[in-house]
């Protein structure tokens, strides 16, 4: 009995460190986190290697918002695999991308990537308004927040609530230096 009980245990903690557990970002929170955020068109799959664990895909580089690649860029980025456990990151050739992008032993990997037909200005606009140094916290009243007077925190609206303004919303400092919520282009 007690060697079924090590091995269910056993068995849950592999579970729960390889699975796919999406976390609910939001994009300021994937700006913030990310050193590169650009938009390409993808020119296709390169070969080197597998796709189990990685795709490595040549972009052209159209427009960049976060972070300076630089002239040693090999216009390669590196995407999750079939392997892995959330699953391949696929890019399609010739199609444009907005990407999230994190440096890991010397490759720009996808930390995120969005087609850019559901990209809107607004969400471009909203780089320009991101303030990183600010918290983004879910509390869907702000009732957490105002009991402990914290500055460099703001409380975001529920997702599924309020669609809309959790989107064009952003994190940033009024004019007091308290970070707070507040929406570009209200809906």
């Amino acid at each position: 009995m007690r060697l079924v009980y090590v091995m269910l245990t056993l068995l849950i903690a592999i579970k729960e460190i390889f699975s796919c557990q999406p976390k609910v970002f939001h994009r300021q929170q994937l700006f913030c986190s990310s050193d590169f955020v650009f938009q390409v068109q993808t020119e296709g799959i390169t070969n080197k290697g597998n796709d189990l664990f990685e795709r490595f895909y040549r972009v052209s580089v159209i427009d960049s918002y976060k972070g300076s690649i630089g002239t040693d860029f090999d216009r390669t980025i590196t995407g999750n695999g079939y392997f892995m456990s959330c699953g391949p990151q696929i890019l399609k050739k010739g199609s444009k991308y907005l990407i999230y992008a994190y440096v890991f032993n010397t490759e720009i990997k996808i930390r995120e990537f969005y087609n850019m037909t559901d990209i809107t200005k607004t969400d471009i606009e909203l780089f320009r308004k991101y303030d990183c140094h600010c918290e983004i916290v879910s509390d869907k009243d702000g009732i957490i927040l105002q009991h402990l007077r914290h500055s460099s925190k703001c409380s975001s609206p529920i997702p599924s609530n309020s669609k809309c303004s959790y989107r064009r919303g952003y994190c940033s400092r009024n004019k007091e230096g308290l970070c707070q919520w507040q929406i570009l282009n209200p809906c």
